[in-house]
Protein backbone atom coordinates (compact mmCIF):
# COMPACT_ATOMS: atom_id res chain seq x y z
CA UNK A 1 0.00 0.00 0.00
CA UNK A 2 2.96 2.85 0.49
CA UNK A 3 4.15 1.54 -2.58
CA UNK A 4 0.64 3.12 -4.15
CA UNK A 5 0.64 5.96 -1.52
CA UNK A 6 -2.14 4.74 0.28
CA UNK A 7 -2.85 4.13 4.12
CA UNK A 8 -5.95 3.09 6.11
CA UNK A 9 -7.87 5.42 8.00
CA UNK A 10 -7.19 5.18 11.50
CA UNK A 11 -9.85 6.55 12.62
CA UNK A 12 -12.35 4.80 10.27
CA UNK A 13 -10.78 1.48 11.09
CA UNK A 14 -12.92 -1.00 12.67
CA UNK A 15 -12.67 -4.58 13.55
CA UNK A 16 -14.83 -7.71 14.27
CA UNK A 17 -14.39 -11.49 15.61
CA UNK A 18 -17.11 -14.03 14.24
CA UNK A 19 -16.20 -16.44 17.44
CA UNK A 20 -20.20 -17.19 17.65
CA UNK A 21 -20.94 -17.20 21.41
CA UNK A 22 -17.38 -18.12 22.25
CA UNK A 23 -15.43 -15.59 25.17
CA UNK A 24 -12.22 -14.66 24.26
CA UNK A 25 -9.65 -12.64 26.03
CA UNK A 26 -9.18 -8.99 25.11
CA UNK A 27 -7.65 -8.69 21.62
CA UNK A 28 -6.31 -5.82 19.68
CA UNK A 29 -5.05 -5.39 16.46
CA UNK A 30 -2.14 -2.94 15.92
CA UNK A 31 -1.67 -1.11 12.73
CA UNK A 32 1.12 1.72 12.82
CA UNK A 33 1.23 1.81 16.22
CA UNK A 34 -2.85 2.55 16.08
CA UNK A 35 -4.52 0.07 18.13
CA UNK A 36 -7.84 -1.24 16.98
CA UNK A 37 -10.02 -3.29 19.69
CA UNK A 38 -12.90 -5.69 18.03
CA UNK A 39 -16.52 -4.78 18.54
CA UNK A 40 -19.33 -6.90 19.50
CA UNK A 41 -21.04 -5.43 16.21
CA UNK A 42 -19.48 -3.27 13.03
CA UNK A 43 -22.59 -1.86 10.49
CA UNK A 44 -21.05 -2.17 6.93
CA UNK A 45 -22.96 -1.09 3.82
CA UNK A 46 -25.57 -0.64 5.87
CA UNK A 47 -25.75 -4.25 6.77
CA UNK A 48 -25.06 -4.65 10.90
CA UNK A 49 -23.06 -7.64 11.57
CA UNK A 50 -22.35 -8.96 14.80
CA UNK A 51 -19.53 -11.79 16.51
CA UNK A 52 -22.29 -14.19 17.36
CA UNK A 53 -23.62 -14.47 13.71
CA UNK A 54 -27.07 -14.23 14.35
CA UNK A 55 -27.85 -10.74 12.71
CA UNK A 56 -30.70 -9.85 15.40
CA UNK A 57 -28.95 -6.55 15.25
CA UNK A 58 -29.10 -6.46 11.54
CA UNK A 59 -33.30 -7.12 11.92
CA UNK A 60 -33.67 -4.43 14.26
CA UNK A 61 -31.96 -1.90 12.63
CA UNK A 62 -33.63 -2.82 8.98
CA UNK A 63 -37.16 -2.53 11.20
CA UNK A 64 -36.37 0.47 12.21
CA UNK A 65 -35.27 2.39 9.18
CA UNK A 66 -37.94 0.53 6.98
CA UNK A 67 -40.24 2.20 9.91
CA UNK A 68 -39.11 5.92 8.85
CA UNK A 69 -39.49 4.83 5.67
CA UNK A 70 -42.85 4.08 5.86
CA UNK A 71 -43.87 6.95 8.04
CA UNK A 72 -42.48 9.14 5.43
CA UNK A 73 -44.20 7.75 2.40
CA UNK A 74 -47.44 7.47 4.57
CA UNK A 75 -46.85 11.71 4.92
CA UNK A 76 -46.03 11.94 1.04
CA UNK A 77 -49.01 9.87 0.21
CA UNK A 78 -52.29 12.42 1.41
CA UNK A 79 -50.18 14.92 -1.19
CA UNK A 80 -49.98 12.65 -3.99
CA UNK A 81 -53.01 13.40 -6.56
CA UNK A 82 -55.31 10.12 -6.95
CA UNK A 83 -53.45 7.80 -4.83
CA UNK A 84 -54.15 4.79 -6.73
CA UNK A 85 -53.58 1.36 -5.79
CA UNK A 86 -50.49 1.52 -7.79
CA UNK A 87 -48.86 4.35 -6.44
CA UNK A 88 -49.55 3.16 -3.06
CA UNK A 89 -48.15 -0.66 -4.00
CA UNK A 90 -44.82 0.59 -5.33
CA UNK A 91 -44.46 2.82 -2.23
CA UNK A 92 -44.79 -0.21 -0.27
CA UNK A 93 -42.29 -1.95 -2.47
CA UNK A 94 -40.11 0.60 -0.56
CA UNK A 95 -40.48 -0.49 2.43
CA UNK A 96 -40.27 -3.99 1.35
CA UNK A 97 -36.91 -4.08 -0.19
CA UNK A 98 -35.13 -1.61 2.37
CA UNK A 99 -36.86 -4.88 4.37
CA UNK A 100 -35.33 -7.29 2.51
CA UNK A 101 -31.63 -5.49 1.92
CA UNK A 102 -29.12 -8.46 2.75
CA UNK A 103 -31.29 -11.07 2.87
CA UNK A 104 -30.56 -14.65 1.85
CA UNK A 105 -33.20 -15.61 -0.77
Amino acid sequence: MEEHKLEIAKHKAEAILLIGKKRLRQIEFKIKWHAIIPKNAVKYQRVVLNNCASFTKHVTYAVNRAKEAAAGLARILPRLEEATDSKRKILSLVVESILLYACQI
